[in-house]
This record gives structure tokens, C-alpha cells and sequence, in this order.
């Protein structure tokens, strides 16, 4: 296993996800197929959740701009009616608790301050899918870099691994199974169980690796 190829496959992984869930782009299209044949070039298929990306591109190549569009907002922007889910960390785990979100919100800019991240200058919250995504892809691309200058990666991984249990694999099912249930589109239902899918291998590969390097990262 190439350690650095696989970084930046999951580095990628996380990018794209994060493009499908951003407000759709006229270049989305071109910018998923062009995204998973790079993926396919880093060995996308060596992994079981390999599959499922090349159904998120196929859908997304036929799928109409404006339908695309209007999906988009039926489940993501409205927040309310049957279609409406929430690309919030927030919505899916602070269950009305006073005080929640907000302690939510503090944890997650602490996170990114941590790993070198600036705040956003968007309205976009700290617990949006789009920025939580980022955040790992940005943790991929930070474990690739040391790798290729031979340095230490466990306290990258460490990182890695914390994030994925206190935020995505502990949300994204929900947010995943809710996107299914919609089936407002196509191309969201694919990417939903794709996402789903590799944030639960990823999140059991990071321990993998974790136990490589120093085993006393081990969290």
C-alpha cells in the first residue's frame, strides 16, 4: 500500500464530497467526472467503497442543471416539508438541547484554530457538511505532506481519527439515511451512500494506520 497515494485518494474523496454538497456549480458536472477519474488513477477500485463514487459520477454527468438545482434547494436550503434535510451537524445531534449548538460551534472552530484552519468569512456555519468536509480533506492533504517529506504522520492521524468519531461517522448516517428516504434526486441519494460508505471505512482505516505509526495515538 502506498500510504501517500492513499492520502491523496481520501484527500480527494473529501474534496468531491464536499463539491456535491455545495450549492451546484455549472461546472459540477465536469468537475465530478473529471475528479473521479483522477480518484480512479490513485486506485479508487482497490477499495470496497470504490464502486459507489463511480455511481455518484455517472449520475451527476446525466443529471439537468436546473433539476439539480431545484433538489438542492427542496432538501438542503428550505429546512422544512418531507424532502427537508439539514446539512448540519447541529440538526441531527444537538436534539434541542439548550446550549448545544452553540458548544457544538465552539468545539468545531477550537478543531480547525488546531488544525490550522481560518474562520470562513461566509455565513456558512462551523458544523455545515461542506466545511466539516473540507476540514478532513485538508487533514488528508497535511498527512500526504508529511509523508513525502518523511515526518512523523501520527499526530495528524490522531487528529483524523478524533474528528471522524466526534463529528462525521457520529452524524452522517442519520443525514445519509434521511437523503435516501427524500430521494429528491438521483445524483444527492448516490452521493449520500457514498459518503456514508467511506466515512465508515475511512473512519476504521485511520485506526489502522494510527496502530502503524505510534500506538499511543491510539484514542
Amino acid at each position: 500500500m502506498n500510504l501517500e497515494r492513499l492520502a491523496r485518494l481520501r484527500q480527494g474523496i473529501y474534496r468531491l464530497a464536499a463539491a456535491g454538497f455545495a450549492r451546484p456549480r455549472s461546472d459540477l458536472g465536469d468537475l465530478g467526472v473529471s475528479s473521479i477519474e483522477v480518484l480512479v488513477g490513485l486506485d479508487l477500485f482497490d477499495y470496497p467503497f470504490g464502486p459507489a463514487w463511480e455511481e455518484v459520477a455517472r449520475t451527476l454527468e446525466a443529471a439537468d442543471p436546473s433539476q439539480l438545482a431545484s433538489a438542492h434547494v427542496e432538501l438542503f436550503d428550505r429546512g422544512v416539508g418531507p424532502d427537508a434535510c439539514p446539512p448540519f451537524e447541529s440538526a441531527h445531534r444537538s436534539e434541542g438541547r439548550p446550549g448545544a449548538e452553540a458548544a457544538l460551534y465552539a468545539q468545531l472552530r477550537r478543531d480547525y484554530q488546531t488544525f490550522g484552519l481560518q474562520p470562513a468569512t461566509t455565513a456558512i456555519t462551523p458544523d455545515h457538511i461542506t466545511v466539516e468536509l473540507e476540514a478532513m480533506s485538508w487533514l488528508c492533504r497535511i498527512e500526504r505532506q508529511q509523508r513525502e517529506a518523511g515526518r512523523s504522520v501520527a499526530m495528524t492521524l490522531a487528529r483524523q481519527q478524533a474528528f471522524l468519531r466526534d463529528h462525521l461517522v457520529s452524524w452522517i448516517p442519520s443525514f445519509a439515511s434521511q437523503l435516501r428516504r427524500a430521494d429528491r434526486h438521483p445524483f444527492y441519494s448516490a452521493l449520500a451512500a457514498a459518503l456514508h460508505a467511506f466515512t465508515t471505512h475511512d473512519h476504521d482505516l485511520v485506526g489502522r494506520l494510527l496502530e502503524l505509526e505510534q500506538p499511543e495515538f491510539q484514542t
